[in-house]
């Protein structure tokens, strides 16, 4: 029944998630509409400040002007618009700031770029009132479906999360019920120092782990009575400078139920003795 359950769980995360990428790709088109009217904004308000070969593109809340070094080799910045609040808690933005590097060189590209950032600054100082209306204005338009897409995908996602915790639950009951009445039996081949470590006193650890059985239990329920069968390598009796792996099962009393739980669910992906997986 158990096993069903998931099943029919994980049938319904992969709806789910192709949900969710079919509105994460309706997501990227709004963004992407968004931008190139941002974009077509940003053009016409600084067309003014453009030189032959200026390109404008896209920043972050705002643009950059961006024009051929020297060399030709790739678009240098020139100045950097964008747009911001007074207040964090305002949804419109209401003030301009730039950005742009400083310089003592007098070459022909940079003094270029001075006239640049002067046109610049007369475009702001002239119409500033007309940028940012005109910038809040698109993003005022597309909030509506921007608004709508984040609950629908933050719902497809809470669904996703409820079936993710649900097929845990059945598992983690799967396992204490394991653990409970029967033999947890772990994935490990071979000693190593990166098998999991289960803490049966203080200071004292043991790995190589490969059952764990608990035999019985403290009134409390607190501490318990565990057998653990182990990994371990030795020299072989008949080869020289040669070993071999063998089983050693060892008793430990009154080990805290809390390591043995934390040890048992923080390494559930090396239990291979479970239905469900």
């Amino acid at each position: 029944m158990s096993l069903e359950k998931i099943k029919e769980l994980q049938g319904e995360i992969a709806l789910f998630e192709k949900v969710k990428k079919s509105l994460e790709a309706k997501r990227e088109i709004i963004q992407m509409q968004e931008e190139e009217a941002l974009l077509k904004h940003y053009k016409q308000m600084f067309s003014g400040a453009l030189m032959e070969g200026d390109v404008v593109e896209k920043g972050y809340n705002g643009l950059y002007i961006k024009r051929k070094d020297p060399d030709g080799k790739y678009n240098k910045e020139i100045v950097g618009v964008s747009f911001a609040t007074k207040n964090w808690r305002d949804e419109e933005v209401d003030k301009i700031e730039t950005s742009f590097y400083s310089t003592s060189e007098n070459s022909e590209f940079e003094l270029k770029r001075m006239i640049t950032l002067g046109r610049v600054g007369m475009i702001i100082l002239d119409f500033k009132d007309d940028i940012i209306a005109g910038y809040n204005q698109i993003k005022e338009s597309y909030k509506p479906s921007r608004v709508e897409l984040f609950k629908t995908i933050n719902k497809n996602d809470m669904c996703i999360d409820e079936c993710e915790k649900e097929i845990a639950d059945i598992r983690e009951q799967e396992i204490r019920n394991i653990l409970n009445e029967g033999v947890i039996e772990f994935n490990i081949t071979e000693p190593s120092s990166r098998n999991p470590r289960l803490e049966v006193r203080y200071n004292w650890d043991i790995r190589d782990i490969k059952n764990l059985k608990i035999l019985s239990r403290t009134p409390s329920g607190l501490s318990a009575k565990i057998e653990v069968t182990r990994l371990s390598n030795v020299w072989k009796e008949d080869a020289i400078n040669e070993t071999e792996i063998k089983e050693y099962t060892d008793t430990f009393e009154k080990v805290r139920m809390s390591n043995v739980e934390n040890f048992v669910f923080g390494n559930t992906e090396f239990i291979k003795n479970t239905l469900l997986d």
